[in-house]
């Protein structure tokens, strides 16, 4: 996860804008302006082996991103963040979601910024934070895979499963 890369949202000019060899005609434009996107949403918790540090409080910057594939420099689709996540408790958890994705496989990796340290445009976990990982401290990247297939991609729930040891 030493990559996770938050969105980065970008406002791009119409094609065609100030082309000199535009001839008016905006149809391939609207083809790809209307290109359906999706969501994909659902509920993180924690287990209790996730237990914050002794230092941490469990409250911080969640960062759920949704990667092409499953690499640590895999093109990031999209992210959800949700600032203040309480994970102090075991019975805790937040609410996410990640807007205009389109159809395809994605790969969600996630963490919470315990400590609060994480560089928004990269961000990336640390020892203390909280991490979806089937083997902490391996290096290796750990992801769900999603299929956004026509729909909206709802109760897609996730567990952080593990505290990055320091």
């Amino acid at each position: 996860m030493n990559n996770l890369r938050t969105a980065v949202l970008l406002v791009a000019l119409p094609l065609g804008f100030g082309c000199p060899m535009d001839d008016g005609n905006d149809d391939a434009n609207d083809d790809m302006a209307s290109d359906p996107t999706y969501s994909i949403s659902g509920v993180v918790t924690r287990l209790e082996s996730a237990a914050p540090l002794p230092d941490d409080d469990g409250i911080g910057t969640l960062y759920v991103g949704a990667l092409e594939s499953c690499e640590l420099t895999a093109p990031l689709a999209g992210a959800g963040i949700v600032p203040m996540a309480d994970f102090s408790s075991t019975d805790a958890s937040a609410e996410y979601e990640i807007a205009d994705l389109p159809d395809g496989t994605v790969h969600l990796a996630l963490f919470l910024d315990d400590d609060g340290n994480a560089d928004p445009m990269a961000a990336a976990p640390d020892p203390g934070d909280l991490v979806y990982a089937t083997g902490v401290g391996d290096g290796i990247l750990s992801c769900i895979e999603v299929t956004i297939d026509g729909e909206d991609a709802e109760d897609v729930d996730l567990v952080l499963t593990a505290t990055v040891p320091g």
